[in-house]
């Protein structure tokens, strides 16, 4: 069995995968998501968007609108496809955060005014990284990310019986919240010790405890647009 750290709704192609190589998965998402209520303010800045979730919340703020003229720099696929039959301004898509940092350095000059459109949970190297090049990067928070507080009933049995064989993390904040709650509810680290844990990155696979670290036990995706499908196609339903 595969846990998915993600909430149904933002997992739907994957669960779908998972479906129709009958492999077996249990949802636990492993945070809460809430809108931020501060205003957002564009003034001629290029705007960053790494998260297809600041695209949800702006439009249930029905605030959709302000980013259309802006020139944007998109992380992800999916996201920058549906900035473009939006008809924004997509200047350049990346597959992560590293390729991003590199495109700026090399194109953009020192006097264009950055803005990240995030959660209070965001990539902080990648941000570091820019304003230590000599870059204007402010942040904008569009939502809240909040760690849930428990496990349910369910997934702690699940973890002590051993039925779950592989966990999918999405992010850096998945992982450290999975391990807070694994030592909250005491759960033996024998029982995890045998999981293979799948990460969407080699930054969110070295957040991984060094108890947890094994580099048999960690599968990290190419750098590809297809991150999770790489990762799940990595095993077969008999494995799993």
């Amino acid at each position: 069995m595969i846990l998915i750290t993600r909430p149904r709704e933002n997992v739907k192609e994957t669960v779908k995968f998972l479906k129709s190589k009958k492999i077996n998965y249990f949802l636990f998402p492993l945070s809460e998501l809430s809108i931020e209520n501060k205003s957002l303010t564009i003034r001629n800045e290029v705007l960053i968007i790494s998260s297809f979730k600041v695209i949800e919340f702006l439009e249930k703020k029905n605030m959709i609108s302000i980013i259309i003229k802006s020139p944007l720099l998109i992380v992800g696929k999916k996201t920058s496809q549906y900035l473009k039959e939006l008809k924004c301004k997509v200047l350049f898509t990346a597959t992560d955060s590293e390729s991003l940092a590199k495109y700026v350095k090399k194109n953009l000059k020192h006097s264009v005014k950055l803005k990240f459109l995030c959660s209070n949970v965001y990539n902080k190297s990648f941000v570091n990284e820019i304003r230590s090049s000599g870059y204007s990067l402010q942040l904008a928070r569009v939502y809240r990310t909040e760690e849930v507080s428990r496990m349910s009933m369910n997934l702690q049995r699940h973890l002590t019986q051993g039925k779950i064989k592989k966990i999918l993390f999405y992010s850096t904040f998945a992982v450290k919240v999975f391990f807070k709650l694994v030592k909250l509810h005491k759960i033996d680290s024998s029982q995890i010790e045998d999981i293979h844990f799948l990460c969407l990155s080699k930054r969110i696979a070295l957040t991984i405890p060094q108890k947890y670290n094994n580099p048999e036990k960690i599968i990290t995706s190419k750098k590809t647009s297809h991150a999770i499908e790489y990762l799940l196609k990595s095993f077969t339903a008999k494995k799993i």
